[in-house]
């Protein structure tokens, strides 16, 4: 919950997301009727600077949620998830992303 509040208020600090607590965050996460993942992407220390939240459909992947470390915005990985999701897709060889 840590990494999602700290890119909330960076980067959407005015939006209704920013006024999420931990609760609100865990059933976002928890509470869907749809297979759903979490990808965490993580430093060569364990750290954690990356998540994308993903439904799993029967005909590919949906990239629900993304969000980062936003001292790590030059990294450029809100694009770099995307392209991981679409390898992820290749792989188990879904026609599509969401």
């Amino acid at each position: 919950f840590q990494l999602f509040s700290t890119y909330q208020d960076a980067r959407h600090g005015n939006g209704d997301m920013a006024r999420m607590d931990a609760r609100d965050y865990r059933a976002m996460v928890e509470d869907s009727t749809i297979d759903t993942s979490i990808f965490e992407y993580r430093r060569p220390d364990g750290s954690l600077i990356a998540v994308a939240l993903v439904d799993n459909l029967s005909d590919g992947l949906s990239a629900v949620y993304s969000f980062f470390d936003p001292k790590e915005h030059k990294r450029c990985l809100g694009t770099y998830i995307i392209l991981d999701l679409i390898a992820e897709a290749q792989a188990f060889e879904f026609p599509h992303i969401y």
